[in-house]
C-alpha cells in the first residue's frame, strides 16, 4: 500500500457478530499498484523497441548508402577497365597496322633497289 492512501474501515454490531469491513479493498489497492508497476515496463519495453527499431532503420539507410556507393565505384571501375580494354586494343591495331606498312615499305624498297 503506498503511504499516501489509507484503508478505512466501517464497524458492524449485531447481537450475534461484530466486525469490521475495510471501505477499501486492500487487493484493489495491491491490484492498481501491480497494474501501475506493468505499465510502467510496457511503456520502458515500448521506448526500447522504438529505439532499437529506429536505430535499425538508421542502419539499414546507412547500408544502403554503403552499398550504392559500392555498386558506382564497380561501374566505374568497369567502365576504366573496359576504356583501357579499348586503348590496348587501338595500340596493338595502329602497331600491326605500322608493321604491316613498315612490310611494304621495305618490301618496295627491296624491290626498287634491283
Amino acid at each position: 500500500m503506498s503511504a499516501d492512501s489509507a484503508v478505512t474501515y466501517t464497524s458492524v454490531h449485531s447481537e450475534a457478530r461484530s466486525w469490521s469491513i475495510p471501505s477499501e479493498d486492500p487487493y484493489e489497492e495491491a491490484a492498481r499498484q501491480l497494474l501501475e508497476r506493468v505499465s510502467y515496463h510496457v511503456e520502458c519495453r515500448s521506448r526500447e523497441s522504438l529505439e532499437f527499431h529506429s536505430r535499425h532503420h538508421d542502419a539499414q539507410k546507412d547500408r544502403a548508402a554503403v552499398r550504392a556507393e559500392i555498386e558506382t565505384e564497380v561501374h566505374r571501375h568497369e567502365w576504366q577497365r573496359q576504356a583501357a580494354d579499348n586503348l590496348a586494343v587501338q595500340h596493338i591495331m595502329r602497331t600491326q597496322a605500322l608493321e604491316a606498312r613498315s612490310r611494304v615499305d621495305t618490301l618496295e624498297d627491296t624491290g626498287s633497289s634491283s
